[in-house]
C-alpha cells in the first residue's frame, strides 16, 4: 500500500515521502494514505491562494506545487528496507512556520536534524529512525545510504545473519551486489 509520509529538515522545510507498495516508514511520522488528503489537503488549505503566475508547472506534483520536496521509494520489492529519492525540488520551498499551530506540530513528529532536503538526492530513513514495513520479512535489515552496504536493523542483529543467508539463497543476483555490513557471522565467506 502506498503511504506518504511527512518529516521537516534543519532548515525547517517540509517534504513528502511516497513508500510505493513495499516500501517502510518511520513510526512516528505524520502519514496519509492517499497523497491529497488528509495532510497534503490541511496544507493547502492552510496557505494564501497562489496566482496563476507564481504557479509551478503542471507536470509538477501537488505537493511541489505547495513547496513540499517530493522523495519516493527507489528500492521497491527487495526484501528489505529502502532509500528514498529526490523526485522534485520547490522552486520555492515550504517552511514548517508558515503553516498553522496544530500542523506544525504534527509535521514536526519527524525531523530530520542534520539534513537539508535542498542538497540531498537520497534519505534512508532507518539510518536515524525505528521504522515500519509493509513486507514483514523486510524488517531485519536495512539499505544503506550507498545503496550497496546492507546493514542489520537496530535492536535486530541477531536476526540479521539469517536474514542475509535467507537472501543469499533466494535471491543471489540481488545478495551479489551488495556488501554485508554487519556481526562476523552474516558477511560472506572469503574463498
Amino acid at each position: 500500500m502506498d503511504t506518504f509520509w511527512f518529516a521537516v529538515d534543519r532548515d525547517g522545510h517540509v517534504a513528502m515521502f511516497s513508500t510505493g507498495e513495499t516500501g517502510a516508514y518511520p513510526g512516528g511520522a505524520a502519514r496519509s494514505n492517499f497523497p491529497d488528503a488528509d495532510i497534503l489537503e490541511a496544507i493547502r488549505v492552510s496557505l494564501p491562494a497562489q496566482g496563476e503566475s507564481g504557479a509551478a508547472p503542471a507536470r509538477q506534483s501537488a505537493a511541489t506545487r505547495l513547496g513540499l520536496f517530493t522523495f519516493g521509494a527507489l528500492d521497491e520489492y527487495l526484501p528489505f528496507q529502502g532509500r528514498y529519492g529526490l523526485k522534485q525540488r520547490p522552486e520555492a520551498p515550504l517552511h514548517i512556520d508558515q503553516l498553522p499551530p496544530e500542523l506544525r506540530k504534527r509535521l514536526r513528529q519527524l525531523r530530520f536534524g542534520d539534513l537539508s532536503f535542498e542538497s540531498t538526492e537520497t534519505v534512508q530513513p532507518a539510518e536515524r529512525f525505528e521504522c515500519d514495513c509493509y513486507d514483514r520479512g523486510a524488517e531485519d535489515a536495512y539499505l544503506a545510504k550507498d545503496g550497496v552496504t546492507l546493514r542489520p536493523t537496530p535492536g535486530r542483529e541477531d536476526r540479521f545473519a539469517e536474514f542475509c543467508e535467507r537472501l543469499r539463497r533466494e535471491q543471489p543476483e540481488v545478495a551479489a551486489r551488495l556488501r554485508f555490513e554487519g556481526p562476523p557471522e552474516s558477511r560472506p565467506a572469503q574463498q
